[in-house]
This record gives C-alpha cells, structure tokens and sequence, in this order.
C-alpha cells in the first residue's frame, strides 16, 4: 500500500511540473493587459522552457523583437495606424488578448509648476516654457510643445487679454505682461497643443492656472 501511495505521488508530481513547463502566461511588463500604438512594448514569458521565435505568433502580422528569448522578454511594436481595439498573442498554441490604445495625453507644465496653484510673481518669473511630460513607465516617448495660449486677467484694472506663441518659449509680450503684473492678477495656460514623439497630435483639455500672490 505504502508503496503504491509513493509511485502515485511520483506520478502527481511529474504531471504538476510537465504541465507548469508548458502551460505559458504572457503579460505586458509595465500594463499587464494593455499595448499601446507607436512604441515598442515590452512583453515576457513564463511557464515555459526551451521559448524559439517560431512558438510566439502575433495577429495582423505585427512584428516582434527580442535581445533574447532566454531571458522570456520580447517586444512588440504596433503602428500608430493600427485601427483593431485588441491584439492577439498565441504562444504553444494558447491565445492571450491584450486591448490596444493610443498613447495617453501628457501632463502639461509651466516650466516647473505643474498644477494650477497660487504663486509669487518672482517663482513664476523663473520659468519661460511651457512642458509636456508623461510618467517616466513609458520610457523613450517624447512631447514638444506646439502652440499655447496666455490669457491674462488684471484684477486691478478689470483686464483681460489673450496672447499666442507658437511653439513652447513665453513671447516677448507675455515676458512684459508677467514682468508688469500684480499680486491677484491670473494667468491662465489653455488650447495647448504638442506632438508626441510616436507623429500623434494632441490637444490639451485642461488649463493651467496659477494666481499671483505678495512675496512669502
């Protein structure tokens, strides 16, 4: 009996790690279950030994690319064109789904002043561009500025006006306007629009608004 359990055991176990080694699981490394247009995205591998190039198949014929599979990391690069909300991943013959998305739009700054806040003229007299950033995940995707808007709101004399640049630099009359203004004046950054680094064109939706206040 003692000896039937054992050769049982033996058996339960073999099946447990002939199934682990061939039973695959496919994330992407920084979004689990998302990919996104125009950027290379890194993907691995685990459950599965001896992994060869021919045992991974993408749909729509995307490409893929490795350093090497012995380390179970692979990229895939998808058109920023690609027109399908999901893509298809089938390694050993089982299929993984991962959503497909445009890059998300970036944060927008004010040299360093990234939210709308109360500041001092002399801090916000430091800064002369305006920023587009997105969060360090997506390593290697870039943003210029393309155009902004300044509108500024005079308290003090019931003034309002709207000043263009195109590109990120401050114009020489938005320079004057912010070196002549006054505490409670409001300056407001809007209509931002940059390009990122994948030819996608983006619009800012929201503003920037920041309010001068007397020296701390």
């Amino acid at each position: 009996m003692k000896t039937l359990l054992f050769i049982l055991i033996i058996l339960f176990t073999f099946q447990c790690k002939s199934t682990s080694s061939n039973s695959p699981r496919v994330i992407a490394e920084y979004t689990n279950v998302l990919l996104y247009k125009g950027i290379k995205n890194l993907m691995s591998i685990s459950g599965i030994t001896n992994l060869k190039n021919s045992d991974i198949q993408i749909s729509d014929s995307i490409s893929m690319s490795n350093d090497s599979l012995k380390s179970q990391y692979f990229n895939i690069f998808i058109p920023v064109n690609y027109s399908k909300k999901a893509l298809s991943v089938k390694v050993n013959e089982v299929d993984f789904e991962f959503r497909v998305k445009d890059i998300p739009p970036p944060s927008y700054w004010f040299g360093n002043l990234n939210s709308s806040k109360q500041v001092s003229k002399s801090e916000f007299h430091l800064n002369n561009k305006v920023k587009a950033e997105l969060s360090p995940s997506f390593s290697g995707v870039t943003f210029s500025v393309l155009s902004f808007d300044l509108v500024f709101i005079s308290t003090k004399n019931n003034l309002q006006k709207t000043i263009h640049s195109e590109g990120e630099i401050l114009t020489e009359e938005m320079r004057q306007v912010i070196k002549n203004s006054n505490v409670g004046d409001i300056f407001i950054f809007q209509n931002i629009q940059s390009r990122c680094s994948t030819g996608k064109k983006y619009e800012g939706i929201t503003s920037l608004c920041f309010e001068i206040i007397e020296q701390k």
